[in-house]
């Protein structure tokens, strides 16, 4: 997606502590009872373990129980439905659109209530975060569901998802270890002076990751905005570090070498910017003198 010349102005500040939550906007408030959001999450993802906070269910879980003590795989989380549309700023992407959903407060206008889906507690370490962000993205994923959403948004990445695309995500995180990426990182794109493209991520930084940018090239940019999304996951996944001054080929095509700058262009966080190379056999390590 091409975006103005100048670099996007940015929309959060580097200090804030990520939420792994999300937002479900929908038309018409609908009763969202615990039973049909616990069949509806055994749909999702068949194998998961649901309970309150103090662990799985012993006892048959009744509605009177509310939904505001859950926990997913022993991921504490709240659900909270309002009977109220959400505030215009939550629509607000800045300057450059979301690829999944760039028209976000025009298709989401007729909203006229939402859901509030939060992780209690402040999870420590990537395999944490990760499972907290699992669990939000599938009670999400239950909640669209029920309430019929379009979409939902995931507010630390600001990013709109569908909510087709967000099942379709579910049915990967139905896995003990699965990842949402399309929901949990935002993709941004821009074309600069000169015509070159740009691609990078923004999301990342709420798994203690910094962000991954692909410097100006000639390269095609959906070509970069779906290398974005290769290498989000790939640092999703992996312990194996990317670090400066190594080269890496996302994908037997490219080769690219890695710089860490303590401001990314899309963002002011840490990023990981990647200057294309050439085409080249793959590789992975540091970069040869």
């Amino acid at each position: 997606m091409a975006s103005p010349a100048s670099p996007p102005t940015r929309s959060q500040t580097a200090d804030k502590a990520p939420l792994f939550g999300a937002l479900v906007p929908y038309r018409q408030h609908t009763e969202i009872k615990l039973t049909q959001l616990i069949a509806t999450l055994h749909g999702v993802a068949p194998s998961c373990v649901i309970g309150d906070w103090s662990g799985p269910f012993t006892t048959p879980p009744a509605d009177k129980l509310g939904t505001g003590m859950l926990s997913i795989d022993g991921a504490a989380l709240s659900l909270l439905n309002v009977n109220q549309p959400l505030p215009h700023q939550v629509f607000d992407v800045g300057r450059i659109p979301n690829a999944l959903l760039p028209d976000p407060a025009e298709r989401l206008r007729d909203h006229r209530a939402h859901v509030v889906v939060v992780k209690a507690g402040k999870p420590v370490g990537r395999a944490a975060s990760i499972a907290a962000a699992r669990a939000a993205t599938l009670l999400s994923c239950a909640a669209a569901i029920l309430t019929g959403a379009e979409a939902f948004k995931w507010e630390d990445a600001n990013n709109f998802v569908p909510v087709s695309l967000l099942q379709l995500s579910a049915s990967m995180l139905a896995r003990a270890d699965g990842l949402s990426v399309e929901a949990w990182v935002r993709v941004l794109a821009v074309r600069v002076e000169g015509g070159k493209g740009m691609a990078g991520s923004y999301g990342l930084w709420a798994f203690g990751l910094p962000e991954i940018e692909f410097a100006p090239s000639e390269l095609p940019i959906p070509y970069l905005m779906s290398r974005t999304h290769m290498v989000s996951d790939f640092l999703l996944r992996s312990t194996r570090p990317i670090a400066n001054g190594h080269t890496i080929d996302v994908d037997g095509e490219n080769v690219f070498k890695v710089e860490t700058v303590e401001r990314g262009f899309f963002t002011a966080r840490p990023a990981l910017r990647l200057s294309w190379l050439a085409a080249s056999p793959r590789h992975l390590g540091p970069a040869k003198s």
